[in-house]
């Protein structure tokens, strides 16, 4: 990412352990390791594997997000009003992976693939 021009990428600490990625990688690749709440309120794009807030509620981790801020994760829009709704109230762009098309033209932003 830092190759395309990203002034800065910062990666939750710990977040890739489960996939076999140390922060020690990530940082030797150019990322920043920093806690979550710098992740949240410091990014201006974020990726999540899930979509942003608890189970206890929906608005602890978007109260924390950077206002105006991008969102790429997968949300089931259809399925998860609420969390539609404080979404919107945040200023925030938001992509919601799941609801990109399955089709060939779109198979580069396939997150299944």
């Amino acid at each position: 990412m830092l190759k395309k021009g990203f002034k800065r990428v910062l990666v939750e600490e710990d977040a890739a352990a489960a996939a076999q990625f140390p922060n020690e990688q990530l940082t030797a690749a150019g990322a920043t390791i920093v806690n979550r709440d710098t992740v949240l309120a410091e990014s201006d794009i974020v990726l999540k594997v899930r979509a942003p807030g608890t189970a206890q509620s929906v608005t602890d981790e978007i109260g924390k997000l950077k206002t105006g801020a991008t969102v790429i994760s997968f949300l089931y829009p259809a399925q998860n009003a609420p969390l539609i709704e404080e979404l919107a109230k945040k200023d925030l762009t938001v992509f919601a992976m799941d609801s990109i098309p399955r089709i060939s033209r779109a198979q580069v932003f396939d997150a299944l693939r």
